[in-house]
């Protein structure tokens, strides 16, 4: 019996499709069993938003690191539309290039840890909240000390606000709601003695 479910697991299919693969991450990062609705929804949000900035990061880091072969491929200067833009935050050109290309290498990191603490709610640890909290803060710092007070206020648009308090209001959801479940409990036994 055991050789024939090695067999049945090993196939000849097995190794072409990486969904099994795919289903066998899921059950190690999040576990067999889904939590309630609430703690869903909130990393359904995380993980897209998330995803989103990591992608944004990688793209913009990606179109700084590899400019040279931009301009000789499309004739798009990339260098000059930096420059530009490095005038107006007050930057000398090849500092802000190489910041750029810093913030933008360090904020996938930042966003992948935020990404990782979505991991945290989902299987209800506690630290996930402080993880997702050091990891924000860390990319606004990084923001802020790589590229300038200016580039925060001018380049950071609706877009941006709306998603960072989404996020937020989503990360403390159900911290919140963990913390009222707590007092309403503790509430009741209060009442019982």
């Amino acid at each position: 019996m055991p050789i024939e479910k090695i067999n049945k697991r090993f196939d000849e299919n097995f190794l072409k499709s990486p969904v099994p693969f795919l289903i066998g991450l899921k059950k190690i990062t999040l576990g067999k069993n889904p939590p309630s609705i609430i703690f869903r929804i909130c990393f359904y949000i995380n993980f897209i938003i998330s995803i989103i900035y990591i992608s944004w990061h990688l793209i913009a880091f990606i179109s700084i690191y590899f400019r040279k072969y931009i301009f000789d491929q499309n004739n798009i200067d990339v260098d000059s539309i930096i420059l530009t833009q490095a005038k107006v935050f007050g930057f000398q050109s090849a500092d802000f290039i190489k910041n750029l290309e810093l913030f933008h290498l360090l904020s996938i990191f930042c966003w992948a840890i935020v990404l990782f603490s979505g991991v945290f709610l989902w299987r209800r640890i506690r630290g996930y909240f402080l993880i997702y909290v050091l990891a924000f803060l860390a990319y606004i710092i990084l923001m802020w000390m790589l590229l300038g007070y200016k580039f925060i206020t001018n380049e950071t648009t609706n877009f941006d606000v709306f998603y960072f308090i989404v996020l937020f209001g989503s990360m403390f959801t159900p911290y919140l709601f963990d913390y009222l479940k707590r007092s309403r409990l503790k509430k009741i036994e209060e009442d019982d003695d």
